[in-house]
């Protein structure tokens, strides 16, 4: 359908849920087709850079809020990410 979107291991938890709620395999699809081609366009890019630019947003909010627990992160090696995406 769009050759820009490549496979994230996130997008099967979106598909079960549409899957799951429409019961209509088609209209599930194209659905996922809206949210991965409109309201989230650069979450499923081959790049991801959607979820790049929300992981760094994440990380400053996290700097503001709790910066000894984002200070002992870093200092661990740790990336926030590792907890804040599920794949």
């Amino acid at each position: 359908h769009n050759p820009t979107v490549g496979y994230c291991q996130s997008m099967n938890f979106l598909a079960a849920v549409l899957l799951l709620q429409m019961k209509d395999e088609e209209a599930a699809f194209w659905t996922l087709a809206v949210l991965v081609d409109t309201i989230l366009p650069h979450y499923y890019h081959r790049s991801l850079s959607g979820l790049s630019v929300d992981q760094a947003v994440l990380e400053e909010y996290a700097e503001e809020q709790i910066p000894q627990v984002v200070k002992k992160f870093r200092s661990m090696s740790f990336d926030l990410s590792l907890f804040t995406t599920n794949w």
